[in-house]
């Protein structure tokens, strides 16, 4: 079998010695396509500044409100603890409180609004969460810790991803940041 160019110039791909044909691409992650594509790759940012150390509380609350998917690339964490620990979970219930945050467009040249409900941590951030919905937790101990999904969890109508977190001492913080994009179907 020959494969031939498509373009009727007679030109043949070639195939190595394993009988595999030769390809190259130029790749980028989804994020970067839906963001220049259809203006609709996001961040939200989540902070806390912990009451108390040793104890669990909540750090950011993200509900997708939309008709299609949202798809998340990347959770950033960071924290300034000795002991900091970070949840993520899926399916909290009971959500209220907080501070609603608006999520940031990542193309600056899109008025796309993300179909999202976010809330950030403060003293009045209140849900519930079960441990059977416990996607993972991470340690972070004075660092930063990147976890990338490649858009491989995905958020339908109503589905939310909540965040909480612990730390050592009262007054120690962490950061969440929330790379995602939006699709229609």
């Amino acid at each position: 079998m020959i494969i031939e160019d498509g373009k009727g110039t007679g030109k043949k791909a070639r195939v190595d010695s394993d009988n595999q044909l030769r390809t190259r691409a130029v790749t980028s992650e989804e994020i970067s396509f839906y963001s220049s594509e259809t203006g609709k790759g996001y961040s939200v940012y989540g902070r806390r500044n912990f009451a108390a150390g040793s104890t669990n509380e909540n750090i950011l609350s993200l509900t997708y409100t939309g008709n299609g998917k949202l798809h998340i690339q990347k959770i950033m964490f960071s924290s300034n603890s000795t002991n900091a620990k970070v949840e993520v979970y899926f399916d909290a219930t009971g959500i209220s409180g907080g501070t609603e945050i608006t999520p940031l467009n990542l193309n600056r040249s899109s008025a796309q609004i993300s179909e999202v409900t976010a809330l950030t941590g403060g003293t009045d951030l209140i849900a519930t969460v079960a441990s059977i919905n416990e996607m993972f937790d991470v340690r972070l101990n004075r660092n930063s810790f990147l976890m990338d999904f490649a858009g491989a969890v995905i958020l339908s109508k109503n589905d939310n991803l909540f965040i909480l977190g612990e730390v050592g001492t009262a007054g120690d913080k962490i950061r969440v940041m929330v790379y995602y994009y939006e699709t229609s179907d």
